[in-house]
């Protein structure tokens, strides 16, 4: 247990130069709250994992294959109680996930706009997968590279500090396996575009007929509903199958909606806000005060790379919040701690009149 008053936070996709640009690890110097433990991680298919995993990684990015890595890197840096995650679009799922399969794990979430949902991506207009797989990824130098980030309509609200790290981190020198001739000097994304769009969709195409009523090949896609709203030529199942267990999520949940996102609809975010954490094995939902929503206006998907002090702002007074309530459920326990051995194991007196005491024989037993 964590005795020094800190919580640890989790971070997977980069939060700690998204989210947490704006100081946000000035964040938390606006409420009586410190990090004792910071660990942001990333999936194997992207950023610098993928690099290690070059030979590995295929066409069959799991989310939950990152929410299962991250339960076992806990596990492995025995990161102290209590545990707070912080993710953003498909990071969120993840969370998400892994406090699912471990639903006392993680104390609070915070989601940043995440991709919890009946579709994979957007439901009109371009898919960011579609965006992605005809984008530039390679340049002839690192100066050029960041010139296109700087002038393109896509990088122009972020903010600067966030555009910086994207810049900084994003980019990678040839040669590559993808690029082996490169002149030299060039450089390339260091999550390549390919495995980007394999993170977005999975490939359906030869497991499910082409108006998406009937499964050819269920070995191709095991995790597949026909209920879902996207089955063909490609599907995401982990976005619709998380979405039908929020009412099981344990911890307490802040979500930061994106104003204008598509993912966050008003009708989206209010299904969110009625379903989180309210069934079986739940947080108790927003009746509890165990579900809070924060909605950036006037911004899109990309909340934490626009808006990073709005959502460092959010963040803090929940988690300051949080931390209160954490307070009391160590002084509880410090409580328990005091008890004697036999106390904690063996049956109360309390235990003993609760059970009905001990059984009385009838004459026709003895």
């Amino acid at each position: 247990m964590n005795r020094s008053g800190k919580i640890s936070m989790l971070g997977p996709r980069r939060m700690a130069s998204r989210f947490a640009v704006s100081g946000s690890l000035t964040l938390l110097k606006k409420e009586p709250v410190s990090f004792s433990t910071k660990i942001i991680s990333e999936m194997t298919v992207c950023a610098l994992p993928s690099l290690q995993n070059i030979t590995t990684n295929e066409r069959t990015a799991s989310w939950l294959d990152h929410a299962r890595d991250l339960l076992h890197m806990i596990n492995t840096f025995r990161m102290p109680l209590p545990i707070i995650g912080i993710g953003h679009s498909f990071g969120g799922n993840m969370l998400t996930n892994l406090s699912l399969m471990h639903p006392r794990l993680l104390s609070s979430l915070i989601l940043v706009d995440p991709v919890i949902q009946g579709h994979a991506s957007a439901p009109g207009g371009p898919a960011p997968a579609q965006l992605s797989a005809f984008r530039r990824d390679v340049w002839p130098s690192r100066s050029a590279a960041e010139a296109a980030f700087r002038s393109s309509k896509a990088y122009a609200s972020w903010d600067k500090r966030v555009l910086d790290r994207w810049c900084q981190y994003s980019l990678r020198e040839t040669p590559t396996p993808l690029f082996p001739n490169e002149p030299e000097g060039s450089v390339t994304l260091v999550t390549t575009k390919h495995q980007e769009c394999f993170s977005f969709l999975r490939a359906s195409w030869d497991a499910v007929s082409p108006d998406g009523e009937k499964i050819l090949d269920r070995n191709l896609v095991p995790d597949l509903s026909l209920q879902h709203e996207i089955k063909y030529p490609f599907y995401r199942p982990e976005p619709p199958n998380t979405l039908t267990r929020l009412p099981e999520l344990r911890p307490s949940v802040l979500y930061v909606f994106g104003g204008i996102s598509p993912m966050s609809a008003p009708v989206a975010r209010q299904y969110k806000m009625d379903h989180t954490g309210i069934g079986t094995g739940g947080s108790g939902g927003a009746k509890d005060g165990k579900v809070k929503q924060f909605v950036v206006e006037g911004v899109g998907h990309l909340v934490p790379m626009e808006a990073s002090e709005l959502c460092a702002d959010a963040a803090a007074e929940w988690l300051g919040k949080e931390a209160e309530k954490w307070k009391v459920e160590m002084e509880k326990y410090k409580g328990w701690t005091k008890l004697s051995r036999e106390e904690k194991t063996t049956l109360s007196e309390e235990w003993k009149r609760m059970i009905g005491g001990p059984l009385r024989r009838t004459k026709s037993q003895l």
